[in-house]
């Protein structure tokens, strides 16, 4: 592959604001197997990654794996893109066991985990935030009518939809009539804290406010040892961030695709 295609790959995985956790890192995982094809050195893309996506752990940690560039590199990323594909199954798995089928939810931004958890359970209702800036969230209520639709026989997504795209500002009203909030996951640290998008804290504290479990989901990779504090983009304006930390106080549970 020529090295200016590497280039731009790496610079579109740098300047992506749209694409979830997941997806990034296996975006990055497929240029660290066409780096290491080549040829190049892991520590060099590793520096790469490490200064991307700073609230978005996947991407560091795939960095730091990749200074590791021992013996079986190759076969550890490929043991990581498989279980990063069937860790939002086994989340699924284990969110069904705590939320009913019969259970109308609220979520924020476009998060893989959640939506393919959703679907999987079936949910009753769905009230997705617009999740401004960005708003992702008109991507992720487009996601979710179409596969309730296909999960349900002769649903009627057009007439019949349960999703319910809402205004971030709306979420006061909404949450006392929800059985329970469903986020994904960015980061998590060892405090229990979690990064995601900006609207999630808010979310937690409504949720806090007003007796709703709060839950956040995401593959145990997005973990990071570092304690975070403050807010995750200090570097940045107050009015372009797009993230925000919510503290473990705050978070009912966090569900990974691990073993309890």
């Amino acid at each position: 592959m020529e090295p200016q295609t590497l280039k731009r790959r790496l610079r579109d995985l740098r300047d992506d604001r749209a694409s979830g956790a997941v997806a990034l890192a296996l975006n990055a995982l497929g240029i660290a197997n066409d780096w290491i094809a080549e040829g190049r050195r892991p520590e060099e893309l590793a520096a790469e990654l490490e200064t991307m996506h700073p609230a978005i752990a996947v991407v560091a940690n795939l960095g730091t794996a990749l200074r590791d560039s021992g013996p079986g590199l190759s076969s550890r990323l490929a043991e990581l893109k498989v279980s990063l594909a069937e860790g939002n199954r086994r989340i699924a798995e284990k969110l069904r066991k705590l939320i009913p089928s019969s259970s109308s939810v609220i979520t924020i931004s476009n998060s893989s985990t959640v939506r393919e958890s959703l679907i999987k359970i079936g949910a009753a209702n769905v009230y997705v935030l617009q999740s401004q800036p960005g708003g992702e969230g008109a991507a992720m209520a487009a996601a979710l009518r179409k596969g309730l639709a296909e999960r349900r026989q002769g649903f009627d997504a057009a007439t019949s939809s349960v999703v319910h795209l809402v205004p971030d500002a709306a979420m006061g009203n909404i949450v006392p009539v929800v059985d329970c909030a469903l986020v994904g996951i960015d980061t998590f640290d060892s405090a229990g804290a979690i990064l995601h998008k900006v609207g999630t804290l808010p979310l937690a504290l409504c949720c806090q406010r007003f007796g709703k479990p709060f839950y956040a989901a995401g593959h145990s990779f997005k973990f990071s040892n570092r304690e975070s504090s403050g807010r995750p983009e200090p570097e940045k304006p107050l009015t372009e961030q797009s993230f925000d930390r919510t503290p473990a106080e705050l978070i009912t549970q966090i569900i990974t695709e691990q073993e309890d």
